[in-house]
């Protein structure tokens, strides 16, 4: 892969390829709760020390594993009173807040493509979106809390991987054809009705739903993808047809039509030759697309809710030399 800050520092040549957010998405983005979990792209795109591995060395590999297996926890966290407080009247706060809001259960986390200016890129995700999912679905498991924990982060984060790898995608068409893909594609793709791309949150889900398929053993816990199921089922129109999707074959088509639909987007360009073209080779997704390329955000919206601060970190090792 390519580092995203040389991906936009090309396409912002090319007229017409940035995004407007709306000021409502740029001022959630920016709430100063918000804490950056992971970011390569700090310090002039260089790695920062909170990994193991500096950025020329990310590895080409599939075999990839997620910050799910490498999160460290506060020590003061009360573990008791914050499963009690979930049980309880916090829990239901979470619960309503999420189901009442504009976008229910479509928003439980949130991406900002690197297509967009002056806001932070990355993947955004609430702590009571964590705990909405640990509570209502993951909640019966037989595990430890903080597994269900992962669990929930997983599912999250692994729905808005898909967004950035769209994102990805489409910076790659325009690198091709030095004309813009992602915003017209947006624009012509995105449902009168609904306001989102149905096929893409389809294909979204699916990926979701496959990462705990594929889950290696920290997280291989019986019951983990019928709990997730049931969070598909009770989706919005596109969202829930990821369960319609069981083979990778056909996640793979689905994966190629959308492709094939952002690509005809692109003005001018007809694609006279795409026969010849692999299209799903320019369309990276799990497990070969590395999380390590996209950052990560945490809002800590705990206060809200009275719930104690969870404090989250991945392992500091020393940079390899």
């Amino acid at each position: 892969m390519n580092k995203i800050t040389e991906i936009r520092r090309v396409i912002s040549n090319i007229p017409n390829v940035f995004i407007e957010l709306p000021p409502e998405d740029v001022d959630r983005s920016s709430d100063p709760a918000i804490k950056t979990l992971w970011d390569n792209h700090q310090n002039d795109g260089k790695a920062i020390e909170n990994f193991c591995l500096c950025e020329d060395e990310l590895p080409k590999s599939p075999d990839l594993t997620g910050p799910e297996e490498l999160f460290e926890y506060g020590a003061d966290i009360d573990q008791n009173e914050l499963v009690k407080a979930l049980g309880g009247t916090a829990g239901n706060q979470i619960k309503q807040a999420i189901l009442k809001s504009k976008d229910g259960l479509g928003a439980l986390g949130w991406y900002i493509p690197f297509h967009v200016k002056n806001v932070n890129p990355g993947i955004y995700i609430p702590m009571s979106s964590i705990l909405f999912l640990v509570r209502e679905y993951f909640w019966q498991l037989e595990t430890d809390f903080w597994t269900k924990f992962k669990l929930a982060f997983r599912a999250i984060h692994q729905h808005e991987m898909f967004h950035f790898a769209v994102d990805y995608m489409t910076a790659q068409w325009e690198g091709i054809t030095s004309s813009p893909c992602k915003l017209p594609g947006v624009n012509g793709l995105r449902s009168a009705k609904h306001g989102y791309i149905l096929l893409e949150e389809e294909l979204a889900n699916t990926q979701m739903l496959f990462s705990f398929r594929w889950a290696n053993k920290p997280l291989n816990i019986r019951g983990k993808t019928a709990a997730l199921k049931k969070f598909v089922k009770n989706s919005k129109p596109g969202y829930c047809e990821a369960l319609k999707n069981t083979k990778v074959a056909m996640f793979d088509k689905k994966c190629e039509m959308l492709a094939l639909d952002y690509i005809a987007s692109i003005p001018g360009y007809e694609g006279q030759h795409l026969n010849a073209v692999n299209i799903n080779d320019l369309f990276l997704r799990f497990p070969r697309l590395d999380w390590r390329y996209c950052p990560i955000h945490i809002l800590h919206d705990e206060k809200k809710f009275d719930l104690p601060l969870i404090w989250l970190d991945l392992p500091k090792f020393p940079r390899k030399r």
